[in-house]
């Protein structure tokens, strides 16, 4: 399936109960058995995604990148995006 009948294979849940008092955020990762992505994948992709948009160095330009997708903006590349993830992995 497609479009918004996509069932997904990987959710992340972010529990924000420590966020003020101890400056963590918890990240709690789910695969669906079946859905074509293994334990070790969605564990993976999840550190991925950590490294991405809580990594050092490149913040400014992740940013960018995140703000013209989100924003629907003809100025975003693809290509630019898969450097940036090129970078972490």
């Amino acid at each position: 399936m497609r479009g918004e009948y996509a069932q997904p294979h990987t959710t992340v849940t972010h529990h924000l109960d420590l966020r003020e008092e101890k400056g963590l955020i918890l990240l709690q990762g789910n695969v669906v058995e079946g859905r074509g992505v293994t334990i070790e994948e969605g564990k993976w992709l999840l550190m991925c995604v950590q490294k991405f948009y809580g990594g050092e160095g490149e913040k400014a330009e992740r940013r960018r990148l995140l703000e013209r997708f989100s924003k629907g903006d003809r100025e975003f590349k693809v290509e630019e995006l898969l450097e940036e993830a090129e970078k972490i992995v």
